[in-house]
């Protein structure tokens, strides 16, 4: 957490493993719910995270991501 005179900023890290699960619903205000994590079905828990987007944030955040697997396929070479 950064904390100053005019701003706070949260920042919330969670390591996704590769066995983890993907998932996404459209909500009823036209937004787009993704959920990234592991479920317990013992336990009928969801350890994750998820993120709630309207559109344009999504296709910001779709952009960032595409350009982020690029470079890390450049780099892996």
């Amino acid at each position: 957490m950064f904390v100053s005179d005019t701003t706070m900023h949260l920042n919330t890290y969670m390591q996704v493993p590769s066995r983890a699960q993907v998932a996404y619903a459209l909500t009823d205000d036209d937004q787009v719910e993704i959920s990234v994590g592991e479920h317990s079905r013992a336990l009928d828990l969801f350890d994750g995270v998820t993120l709630v987007f309207d559109e344009h944030i999504l296709e910001q955040v779709i952009g960032i991501m595409t350009v982020g697997l690029s470079d890390l396929r450049e780099r892996r070479g």
